[in-house]
C-alpha cells in the first residue's frame, strides 16, 4: 500500500457541517440513503461537513456508492476497528470501572454505555474511509475505472 501525504491546512479552516435537522430535499434524501448504504444511525460529521459543498457532496457519494457495497469495504472497515483497538490496548489505559462504580454507575448502566459505544465503534469506520478517499481523490490520487475490483482483490483473503 502507499503512504498519504499530509497536506494539512494551516490554518484550519472553519468547519460548517450541513446537521441533518437542517438537511432539505435532495441532501435530505443523499443522508438518508449514506445511513442506508453505510449501515449506521447517524450522519458523520465529516459526511455533513462534506455537504456543505453539496454538488461534491453528490460527486464523491456517486463514486463511493460501489464501493461501499463492497466486501472490500466492509473488510476494510472491520480492519480499520481492529487496529484502532489494538493501539488502544497498546496505550496501556488505566482502568476506570472502580471510580465508576465509586460514583454509583451499576451494571445495567455499564451495558447501556457499552451498547452505545459499540454504535460508534462499528460506525465511525465507514466515515474515516470516505474521509481518507475523498482525501485522496482531493490530493489529485486518480480514482481509476475498476477501484472496486482492486479493492476487492486488495482484501480478498490469501
Amino acid at each position: 500500500m502507499f503512504k498519504l501525504p499530509c497536506l494539512k491546512s494551516d490554518p484550519i479552516p472553519a468547519i460548517h457541517p450541513v446537521l441533518e435537522y437542517a438537511a432539505m430535499g435532495d441532501l435530505a434524501e443523499d443522508y438518508e440513503r449514506t445511513k442506508e448504504d453505510l449501515g449506521v444511525l447517524w450522519m458523520g460529521v465529516v459526511a455533513m461537513a462534506f455537504a456543505h459543498y453539496p454538488r461534491f457532496y453528490e460527486t464523491l457519494w456517486s463514486a463511493l456508492k460501489p464501493l461501499v457495497g463492497s466486501d472490500a469495504f466492509t473488510r476494510a472497515c472491520h480492519d480499520l476497528r481492529d487496529q484502532a483497538e489494538r493501539e488502544a490496548v497498546a496505550l496501556s489505559p488505566p482502568s476506570i470501572l472502580r471510580q465508576l462504580d465509586e460514583i454509583g454507575y451499576d451494571q445495567h448502566e455499564f451495558e447501556q454505555i457499552q451498547a452505545r459505544n459499540e454504535i460508534f465503534s462499528a460506525g465511525n469506520m465507514p466515515y474515516l474511509l470516505m474521509a481518507s478517499l475523498a482525501r485522496l481523490v482531493l490530493e489529485g490520487v486518480e480514482w481509476p475505472v475498476g477501484a472496486v475490483a482492486r479493492w476487492q482483490s486488495y482484501f480478498a483473503p490469501a
